[in-house]
């Protein structure tokens, strides 16, 4: 969090002085938000003179949460904060804070034992004390397919408005025999064309346990193209590496460097090209034993633009602590990335 903006000068109680000028708010290195004042650093502040001080967002995505002061105690919302020194109201430790809250939406292929998203980020993703100061939440609503399919947009949209940040579908193995229906399949693709991001599971978008014609049609918005005629031996294990360092693969878990344990799971023969073959996505993460050339298939997780297709769920409804790492991970990048295409891997 932003340390103290205003302090009081114990040696004079009739005057304040700002500690800085300029306090900026920073993740990984990188600014998200600053609070300005209309005092220059250092400036005496005068009983019944006005301070202003502005909060701004820097980076996409961030959000301002408020003013609290020295006990932690919320005070409010409005990015300008002004105050008549010398006033009882006037507060003389006054703290900014910035966050992120990302609202996601599990789409789970109605058995109960797939309802397993928000679990999941309740423990990884609700990270409101980390280290680096940052306010985080992710906030996952979760609604069973055969719901979703009657009447999408009753989930989707507030009026004109997207609710939801995130759309995520799965996790059970043949995704319990569930595809989209027409009704939540056009949605869904209207959501995709607003750039919102979207997580596929473990055969979704798929040929091999049963044909999904619907979450099919939606396999050039993530970037696939099915592998024809099918590759043997297929891509599987329980052990993944991560191909190259990335936003993804280090926060806000730092999940580089070393071999991943998941459950068992394989590939879905899918590959990141397009119709004229050409390279569309990028493979994040590959199952360990797999030494193909292919740089393109044979994938555990990948990423398209707004999108990562990723072969959680073949364990119907269980992961792993690294596999709900990943998930945080990948929940935060995405978000990222749908709100600025700088962002995008």
């Amino acid at each position: 969090t932003i340390s103290t903006v205003i302090r009081l000068n114990d040696l004079d109680a009739t005057k304040y002085d700002i500690g800085e000028q300029v306090f900026t708010y920073k993740i990984n290195d990188d600014v998200v938000g600053r609070v300005k004042s209309n005092y220059a650093s250092g400036s005496p502040l005068l009983a019944g003179k006005e301070i202003t001080l502005t909060a701004e967002i820097t980076r996409p995505g961030f959000k301002f949460l408020g003013w609290y002061d020295k006990t932690g105690k919320w005070l409010n919302d409005n990015p300008e904060y002004k105050c008549i020194i010398g006033k009882p109201d006037c507060e003389t430790n006054v703290t900014a804070k910035f966050g992120i809250e990302i609202n996601v939406l599990n789409v789970y292929p109605d058995t109960p034992g797939s309802k397993v998203f928000d679990a999941w980020m309740a423990a990884w993703g609700l990270n409101e004390k980390d280290p680096d100061g940052t306010s985080k939440k992710i906030k996952v609503d979760s609604v069973p397919i055969s719901q979703f399919n009657a009447n999408p947009n009753a989930y989707l949209k507030d009026g004109n408005n997207w609710k939801y940040d995130l759309l995520v579908f799965g996790f059970w193995d043949c995704n319990n025999n569930r595809d989209l229906s027409q009704a939540s399949r056009n949605a869904t693709e209207a959501y995709l064309k607003a750039n919102k991001a979207v997580i596929f599971g473990h055969d979704t978008i798929t040929d091999y346990c049963i044909a999904n014609p619907q979450f099919n049609s939606l396999a050039s918005y993530a970037g696939l193209k099915h592998v024809t005629p099918a590759h043997t031996p297929w891509a599987a294990g329980d052990k993944l590496r991560i191909v190259e360092d990335s936003r993804m693969t280090s926060y806000p878990h730092m999940i580089y460097g070393r071999i991943l344990d998941v459950p068992y799971s394989h590939e879905v023969q899918f590959t990141y090209r397009d119709s004229a073959n050409r390279p569309t996505g990028k493979v994040l993460i590959r199952y360990n034993n797999d030494l193909s050339s292919d740089t393109q298939s044979n994938f555990y997780l990948g990423t398209y633009k707004n999108t990562a297709t990723i072969m959680t769920g073949h364990s119907s409804g269980k992961a792993s602590v690294d596999e709900q790492k990943i998930f945080a991970n990948l929940v935060f990048y995405l978000y990222a990335c749908s709100k600025d295409a700088s962002q995008c891997i």
